[in-house]
């Protein structure tokens, strides 16, 4: 699912069961001369009755109540996730998170079409910028810079350092908005659990209102890492 989110200024063994007979039996080892006296050999063989026949011996079958290995192994979870590099996984947490260009192209799949290209002047603690062009519906250009961080923290200390006032955080986002030293309005919102943000420029709040709706889309929260299958 993708979401264009619109945020304005104040916006997881079996075992196998073993059954063995006693080999150690006292009563299955034979006298020193086979024979005890006074008997013939043929008082020596055994009787069809007492012949041990292994199909009746209790020890070669299993015990009902005992379970099989086929039952006491466990089954691997259902890959029911797909990863963002395409890796099948039980559920999001399983799955790495996004790196470099591919991954943050995979969070904001409107990096697409936006001509991105990376940039170089990268702030303390920023992985990757890319710095991408998009263009409103009566054609004016919007620049949104879109960065992968060391952490969460460190792209908050980035905004709140160039003066952009934090606003009020929703559905796993937080936002920044404020001007540029130059006087642009710059509006920037990053994931509360993951280190990834966009941050847009325009030039007035018509055109960022109409940006954030419509050219800058991120994945949700909780699918920043992969999605269902």
């Amino acid at each position: 699912m993708l979401v264009a989110v619109v945020l304005l200024a104040g916006v997881a063994g079996g075992g196998y069961v073993l059954l063995t007979r006693d080999d150690d039996d006292p009563s299955q080892v034979a006298s020193d001369d086979g024979l005890s006296a006074g008997d013939s050999a043929d008082d020596a063989r055994p009787s069809e009755d007492t012949v041990d026949d292994p199909a009746d011996d209790p020890a070669e079958e299993p015990d009902a109540t005992e379970p099989t290995a086929a039952a006491t192994t466990a089954a691997p979870p259902a890959a029911s996730v797909t990863c963002w590099d395409g890796a099948l996984a039980p559920n999001v947490g399983a799955c790495s998170r996004p790196q470099g260009p591919a991954g943050l192209a995979y969070v904001f799949p409107s990096m697409a079409d936006q001509g991105c290209e990376t940039a170089g002047g990268s702030a303390p603690g920023r992985k990757i910028l890319m710095k991408c062009t998009a263009y409103l519906s009566d054609g004016t250009e919007v620049t949104i810079n879109y960065s992968q961080w060391a952490s969460v923290s460190a792209a908050t200390d980035h905004y709140v350092g160039k003066g952009l006032i934090a606003t009020l955080a929703a559905n796993g986002i937080k936002t920044f908005t404020g001007y540029t030293s130059t006087g642009v309005l710059n509006n920037a919102w990053i994931y509360e659990k993951e280190p990834y943000s966009a941050s847009v420029y325009a030039p007035n709040r018509a055109a960022m209102t109409e940006a954030l709706a419509t050219v800058v889309v991120g994945r949700l929260a909780t699918e920043v890492r992969g999605g269902a299958s």
